[in-house]
């Protein structure tokens, strides 16, 4: 995992132990055991899996994609007691990139996930939580070539044939599942004794994992012989929003 995001989990972990009451064995966790709802947007930065990609997109004359991207989004969770039941929606984008011989390339890369936590710190203004998360990633390459040379016309062609003959623009669109493993911190800004919503603002840390194959498809066609790419590694990120219990 990133060293940036190693210590926000390590500095949810002990923020929240130095704030928290002590425990009860009924409830295990500290504090008041009354969680927040909470949605928010998000930003922050975000590893990619794009090695095997880049592979084949240099042999073809393109640009390599970036291992890194910015990353913005939105998430949300509804409390049940300590259990936080919720989703998030993640959006990376990389413009296009060339290398001086008319060909560029972009990328865009989503990922859904429903995501279970639980806060094992509940006080008036903070919660600290784990969570899980499990849904779909989307991956889309989009070549262009200005050459004016035509694209692959097989019915099932492979992704270097695309790469090849992308033709004047040609998008490679890989699906995959993500599992998501990280920590959470969200902090009320406004005094408990007050009614209503909230701002809160919180952190992310963790990391996302893509073990299965990457399925490719261009428009209406499979694409086969693809490479794996994914929006897989970890991830760091703010968030910004409104809470209330």
């Amino acid at each position: 995992m990133h060293p940036r995001a190693i210590r926000a989990i390590c500095g949810a972990v002990v923020l929240g132990a130095i704030v928290a009451p002590n425990a009860t064995a009924q409830n295990p966790g500290f504090g008041n055991a009354q969680p927040f709802h909470a949605i928010a947007l998000t930003a922050g930065a975000a590893a990619l899996s794009v090695d095997p990609v880049n592979a084949v997109l240099t042999n073809s004359g393109f640009s390599s994609l970036p291992s890194r991207a910015m990353v913005g989004g939105a998430a949300a969770y509804f409390a049940f007691g300590r259990a936080l039941l919720g989703a998030n929606v993640q959006r990376a984008r990389v413009g296009e990139r060339g290398s001086g011989n008319g060909r560029t390339d972009d990328l865009t890369a989503n990922a859904v996930a429903i995501t279970g936590g639980y806060a094992v710190v509940s006080t008036n203004r903070l919660s600290v939580y784990p969570m899980v998360g499990v849904g779909l990633g989307r991956f889309a390459v989009t070549l262009h070539d200005n050459s004016g040379a035509p694209a692959a016309t097989a019915t099932q062609p492979t992704f270097a044939e695309l790469a090849q003959s992308p033709g004047a623009a040609s998008t490679l669109a890989g699906t995959h599942l993500v599992f998501d493993v990280g920590m959470g911190q969200d902090y009320l800004l406004k005094a408990p004794a007050q009614e209503g919503a909230s701002v809160t603002i919180g952190v992310r840390a963790g990391i996302v994992a893509a073990p299965n194959r990457t399925t490719w498809r261009s428009g209406a066609r499979t694409v086969v012989a693809g490479p794996d790419a994914s929006v897989g590694g970890p991830y760091l990120r703010v968030a910004v929003g409104v809470a209330r219990r």
